[in-house]
C-alpha cells in the first residue's frame, strides 16, 4: 500500500484501498486454481497498480460526465426561470 500512496499520492488512499483489495480477491481466486507465479509480490504490485489505473481513469470520466451534465441542466434551468421571470413581469 506503501507504494502505492508514494507513486499516486494520499489523496487517493481510499482508491487505493479497493485496488488493493480487487487485486489481492483476483489473485486469491486465480491462484488456488493455477500455480501462484514465481514473483507474487511483484504481480501484486503490477496488478495492484494497473487496477489504480483504471479506478482513477473511471472516476476521472464520471467527474467529467457528472460535472457537464449537471452544470448544463443547472444553466438550462436558470434560463427557464429567467424566461418565466420576464413572463411574470409582463402580465
Amino acid at each position: 500500500m506503501a507504494y502505492l500512496v508514494k507513486r499516486f499520492g494520499p489523496a487517493h488512499i481510499e482508491q487505493i484501498e479497493d485496488a488493493i483489495q480487487d487485486t489481492l480477491l483476483k489473485a486469491v481466486k486465480t491462484w488456488s486454481f493455477n500455480d501462484t507465479p514465481e514473483h507474487p509480490s511483484a504481480w501484486i504490485f503490477r496488478a495492484s497498480s494497473n487496477r489504480l489505473i483504471d479506478i482513477l481513469r473511471r472516476d476521472a470520466k464520471s467527474n467529467s460526465f457528472d460535472e457537464h451534465y449537471f452544470s448544463h441542466d443547472e444553466q438550462h434551468n436558470s434560463s427557464e426561470s429567467k424566461d418565466e421571470v420576464l413572463m411574470d413581469e409582463e402580465l
